[in-house]
């Protein structure tokens, strides 16, 4: 339940208006009525202020700045994903398989299967299809979240020929120095350059264009991808999603292709 503040003010007011008007006409049966009403209403509006400061009696401890933070993230993801298949639906790059996060297990994780499937919501005409792999959550080598390897990534790529574009929000592998993500590993750049392409949700900051976006635009490996709007300050982060999402996504990303490069 998410009900700003300035609303249940409004609210309280507007019941204690109620009160007084009941308690001047109280010798009329009709207005005792509305004094139940009101008193009603007050109390929700105690719970819900109460709610929005501490998340608790409706939200299990999610605070309404918590709650319209989350709400934001969620635009903001969702306007990355909107701007980046309206782009691929205009290329029509053929065969597209999304690749999930998670591995075999994508589809018991609540933040991957709805991410597939916002995708999925987006571009259409798709498959949803995880890299299969498994991991010892026991071996201390293992990352907590970890993600498929670079031979399992090019396995992948290997079965599923007959696919154009791969939309990967699976984990990239990285070693070193990550802005790298090691492209000519994960991406068979030989064999796959102008068959296979992908497209990358993920957002780079500022200046990594030289170290992975255009090496990988050069390969003709990526068709598509995000990354940071330049030169935005730290405070402009803690500004809200606006409502629309084409300008939520010039708010704070940029898309990038061959095209947007030059």
């Amino acid at each position: 339940m998410t009900i700003p503040s300035w609303l249940i003010i409004i609210l309280a007011l507007a019941a204690a208006v109620c009160m007084v008007v009941s308690y001047v006409k109280r010798e009329d049966p009709k207005f005792k009525p509305l004094a139940v009403v009101a008193v009603v209403i007050l109390i929700f509006c105690a719970c819900v202020y109460i709610d929005n400061e501490t998340g608790y009696p409706f939200n299990g401890g999610n605070t309404l700045e918590s709650r319209l933070s989350t709400e934001s993230a969620k635009r903001f993801n969702e306007a990355k994903i909107k701007k980046v298949a309206e782009y691929i639906k205009s290329k029509n790059p053929g065969k597209i398989v999304i690749i999930p996060q998670g591995g075999s297990e994508w589809a018991k994780n609540e933040y991957a299967k709805e991410q597939a499937e916002l995708v999925k919501k987006y571009i259409g005409d798709a498959e949803i299809k995880p890299i299969e792999y498994t991991r010892d959550m026991n071996d201390p080598n293992v990352a907590a979240e970890p993600g498929p390897t670079v031979e399992e990534f090019n396995k992948f790529l290997k079965a599923n020929q007959d696919a154009k574009l791969f939309i990967i929000l699976e984990s990239l592998p990285g070693i070193g120095d990550v802005t790298r993500l090691y492209a000519l590993d994960i991406f068979n750049i030989a064999k796959n350059a102008g068959k296979q392409k992908v497209a990358l949700f993920e957002s780079f900051g500022d200046g990594n264009e030289d170290q992975f976006i255009k090496p990988l635009f050069k390969a003709d490996i990526i068709l598509v991808a995000v990354k940071g709007k330049a030169g935005l300050k730290p405070e402009e982060y803690e500004k809200p999603a606006p409502k629309d999402l084409n300008e939520a996504f010039d708010a704070r990303y940029e898309l990038v292709t061959k095209e947007s490069l030059k």
